[in-house]
């Protein structure tokens, strides 16, 4: 019978390989190979997007940002897309959102690069970003504004437009203005503003572009500047219980002008809360605040 069984298999083996390769759909026909060029490279950008910007939860990777781009994650990526195939690697040179990156702190070196042998990489894909909108990661203190300043007199600066700005300290407020000086221009598109330091958000202020959009704030937070954020459309707000504390009724009270406001989203630890009561006397509260286009409010305790 054992006999029988194994001559059976040995004899319906090809006829079921071939019945199954008919079946089953080619990679080249029915597979990722057959989708159009701009449809890959929406994939690419979302792959290389969340190598750079990681995040747990993937759905917010698109809003919530890191204080630090992951720029070897990026480069990798990119490097194992272009391996793929030669398609592939033709359409990672040519898609401008792939190179649109840039870290001047912790993912300036790697690979063992020298200053000037970093300097040059990044330039290259700043060149390749072409028009694309950028993120840039930047501490801004002496060393880093250095090698932005380097970087920046490579020759690309005419089709620059950075829409987020990741700033994951401020370590020497008056260079704040050197940052948004008229040598950049290409500052004032500056769109998303991810600020891991609230305190600093004043000195800021008084530099950044009218047109910011979407702010995440995370620690401290300053409100007494809040009102020049007027254009603000998402807002996300972390407060923690490391720093001074901030009163909720105030912190509404701050969004007067921010009547573009679309999306707000509070996250608090309560003992950075000075008035954990919700209690007030009637005179006491501040005005009722309108924000016309709100459809979204989420708080977290």
């Amino acid at each position: 019978m054992q006999q029988f069984l194994a001559k059976f298999l040995k004899v319906i083996e090809p006829v079921v390989a071939q019945r199954a390769q008919e079946l089953l759909p080619s990679s080249r026909e029915y597979g990722i190979m057959n989708l159009p060029d701009h449809i890959l490279a929406m994939i690419f950008d979302y792959t290389v997007f969340c190598a750079a910007v990681p995040d747990r939860n993937i759905q917010k990777a698109f809003w919530y940002l890191r204080d630090r781009i992951k720029i070897e994650s990026a480069d990798r990526q990119r490097r194992d897309l272009a391996l793929a195939s030669k398609r592939f690697c033709s359409l990672v040179l040519s898609t401008p959102s792939l190179w649109a990156y840039a870290d001047f702190g912790h993912g300036f070196f790697h690979e063992g690069f020298d200053e000037l042998q970093a300097s040059t990489r990044i330039r290259k894909a700043l060149a390749m970003s072409k028009s694309a909108p950028l993120t840039f990661s930047i501490e801004i203190d002496d060393a880093e504004l250095t090698r932005f300043e380097n970087v920046m007199q490579g020759g690309v600066v005419e089709t620059l437009r950075i829409q987020r700005l990741l700033i994951p300290r401020i370590r020497h407020g008056h260079l704040v203005s050197r940052l948004f000086s008229p040598s950049f221009p290409f500052m004032s598109s500056v769109a998303s503003l991810v600020l891991r330091d609230g305190k600093q958000l004043a000195p800021l202020s008084e530099h950044m572009p009218a047109g910011i959009q979407y702010l995440n704030i995370d620690g401290p937070l300053d409100l007494h500047c809040m009102h020049r954020f007027n254009g603000l459309k998402r807002l996300e707000i972390k407060l923690r219980s490391d720093g001074p504390g901030i009163d909720l009724w105030n912190l509404v009270d701050s969004l007067h002008s921010a009547v573009s406001l679309q999306d707000l989203r509070i996250e608090y630890d309560l003992r950075a809360i000075t008035d954990t009561s919700g209690v007030k006397l009637l005179e006491e509260l501040p005005e009722p605040v309108e924000l016309p286009d709100l459809y979204c409010l989420e708080m977290k305790a």
